[in-house]
């Protein structure tokens, strides 16, 4: 099974988990405990695919396929999937209610 194969149904979406080095962003070095606390119940991610019913309810623009989004660290499932280079890929298969924020200008043929 691959990531592929994961087809959101109603208003779930499915989302690829971004691994950032927080340590080192912006060249200012935080401890692990105060990132925890400022990332407590948010990360970011790119949408893979969502479900016909997701952001159904809400107003103005939508997330596309393919954007960065904001997302509830803790809600719904996590995937796990295996690389080619045996490194793995984290997955969120979330409700779209949970998704927080469209992080604007960044697809993924940019990065």
């Amino acid at each position: 099974m691959s990531a592929e194969n994961i087809i959101p149904l109603n208003e779930m979406v499915f989302i690829r988990v971004e691994e950032v080095d927080e340590m080192h962003a912006g060249l200012l070095w935080k401890p692990e405990d105060a990132l925890e606390r400022e990332q407590l119940a948010h990360d970011i991610g790119t949408l893979v695919s969502a479900g016909e019913m997701a952001f159904c309810d809400w107003v103005g623009r939508k997330p596309e396929i393919g954007e960065m989004v904001v997302f509830d660290r803790y809600k719904g499932r996590l995937f796990r999937f295996r690389n080619a280079d045996r490194s793995q890929t984290r997955y969120r298969l979330i409700s779209s209610a949970n998704v927080c924020a469209i992080i604007e200008g960044i697809l993924e043929e940019d990065k």
